[in-house]
């Protein structure tokens, strides 16, 4: 398990997503004004519609990076999520 958010939003968030199947592919730092970055490996399977309030989603699309985000702008954190791509098992 990943390390909890300041954003008790972005917490259930990133929980749901969990319970749903996802995984973390990447918690670190943020960089520039971002303090946290969690990314998971598919695409949202559990986002709410509305967002909670207070987070703002943004449709990214750049496989660079990742297919979309949910920000929180009070906590300067971030959830994004990766592209569907099939799983591949690292070698034993």
């Amino acid at each position: 398990m990943t390390r909890p958010y300041e954003s008790t939003a972005l917490n259930a968030l990133l929980a749901a997503e969990l319970a749903a199947g996802n995984r973390v592919h990447q918690d670190g730092d943020g960089w520039g004004t971002l303090r946290r970055l969690v990314v998971l490996e598919r695409p949202f399977l559990a986002l709410p519609s509305p967002l909670p309030p207070g987070l703002e989603h943004h449709t990214v699309n750049d496989p660079h990076y990742w297919q979309a985000e949910v920000l929180d702008p009070m906590t300067s954190e971030m959830l994004a999520c990766g592209f569907d791509r099939p799983f591949i098992a690292p070698p034993a």
